[in-house]
């Protein structure tokens, strides 16, 4: 079955975190202007190729989106780029 529903690393390890360290990830990835700068620079470390445009169309998905609903359905690759903060936070404290 091709179109069977596969979690990405990032989804499987959101499903065994606890709530205190969502809701960690949730507080410290906020897009105030003082992290500005830190954001724009990750987006570029992670995604090397992208275009100025590129970032601006994230920016605006991060001010509307919502990273927890996305994390299910998006591959891993599409998780990094959309929420590269988030992922890098999931990574580091996942596992409890």
């Amino acid at each position: 079955m091709e179109d069977e529903w596969k979690p990405s690393e990032y989804c499987k390890i959101y499903q065994e975190m606890n709530k205190s360290t969502i809701d960690m990830i949730s507080s410290h990835c906020n897009f105030r202007s003082s992290k500005r700068y830190s954001y724009k620079k990750r987006f570029f470390e992670v995604n090397s190729i992208a275009s100025e445009s590129d970032y601006y169309v994230w920016q605006s998905h991060f001010h509307s989106g919502d990273w927890q609903g996305d994390i299910w359905p998006m591959s891993a690759i599409d998780f990094k780029y959309s929420w590269p903060y988030h992922a890098s936070l999931i990574e580091h404290f996942g596992v409890d």
